[in-house]
């Protein structure tokens, strides 16, 4: 028998086997978004640029110590804040989003979650900036990541922030924040 005709055979034979799955593991996710085109940021915009930057400072600043309301302030009432895990996981948006963002922040200052963050990359197209950074929980040992974090700026406010990251070692509670 020629390599082909028997690789065409194992073919046949292993897509007629079902996978057997454990339905109680299995997650129910929203469903996919249907997108006619993807947004494509062309060029920096030097405004984005500079309220990003000051953005970022101010989020690195308040992971650091604590103190969230620069950052706060700096964010419009209507606001999308997406999160990948834990009680904050998903896309909130609206009115919502910054009520999950504050609540989020919060959590943090109240539960001392400190994290020292060095910038690797910074990307900016169009409305958007996108820092990438590698960040560590003071004291070291309980997080140490992978970051992205997405800003989208609107006037001389964010409007978004998305964060997404490798997890390397989840989070010192239980809920993985």
């Amino acid at each position: 028998m020629k390599f082909g005709t028997s690789l065409a055979l194992a073919a046949a034979l292993f897509s007629s086997i079902a996978v057997a799955q454990d339905q109680s593991s299995r997650r129910v996710l929203p469903p996919m978004p249907e997108i006619a085109a993807p947004a494509v940021a062309e060029g920096m915009d030097a405004n984005t640029k500079r309220v990003a930057d000051h953005a970022w400072s101010l989020f690195v600043r308040a992971w650091r110590t604590g103190e969230w309301e620069p950052f706060l302030a700096l964010t419009t009432d209507d606001f999308q804040f997406h999160f990948p895990q834990g009680d904050f996981a998903g896309l909130h948006e609206g009115q919502d989003g910054k009520k999950q963002l504050v609540a989020w922040a919060r959590y943090h200052q109240q539960a001392g979650n400190r994290i020292r963050s060095v910038l690797e990359r910074a990307t900016y197209g169009g409305d958007t900036a996108v820092f990438e950074s590698a960040a560590e929980s003071m004291p070291a040992g309980f997080y140490r990541n992978h970051e992205v974090i997405i800003f989208k700026v609107r006037g001389d406010r964010i409007s978004a922030l998305r964060e997404y990251w490798n997890v390397l070692d989840p989070g010192a509670d239980a809920t993985g924040n």
